[in-house]
């Protein structure tokens, strides 16, 4: 009787362990903070991050390279040249949902500068996104 507690007990533990919510949030629509698309979109594969006006750009476009599958925090952007853009959400207000790889973004923020001297490059701060 002892061991069917113990495994009922940790059966209960699994289950609630993995009630992820991110698990259960569609792969595609809009996340975090609303907007409007504008004529202004800027395909990340082309922005160039020597360029002075890098710091007016409010929406860029892109396909999702990599994602963070812990806290779904921030995501990255293949650019054609091989590097890659990297999108964090603002102050973490809202969460990525799983699966997310490959799927096209519109991203709707603000560039920064780099605090980190091995990634010298802006990043890109995302109040909202929409995932097609």
């Amino acid at each position: 009787m002892r061991s069917f507690g113990l495994i009922l007990f940790l059966a209960l533990v699994a289950i609630g362990c993995s009630n992820d919510p991110r698990e259960k949030l569609p792969t595609s629509g809009a996340f975090g903070e609303e907007f409007t698309l504008t004529d202004a979109i800027i395909s990340a594969e082309t922005i160039d991050f020597k360029d002075s006006n890098i710091f007016e750009i409010k929406q860029i476009s892109g396909t999702i390279e990599k994602y963070c599958k812990g806290e779904g925090c921030w995501f990255t952007i293949k650019q054609t040249n091989g590097n890659y853009i990297l999108v964090d959400l603002e102050e973490k207000k809202y969460v990525l949902p799983r699966n997310i790889d490959g799927k096209e973004v519109i991203a709707n923020g603000y560039f920064v500068e780099s605090k980190n001297p091995k990634r010298p490059e802006p990043s890109f701060v995302a109040k909202g996104i929409q995932i097609k």
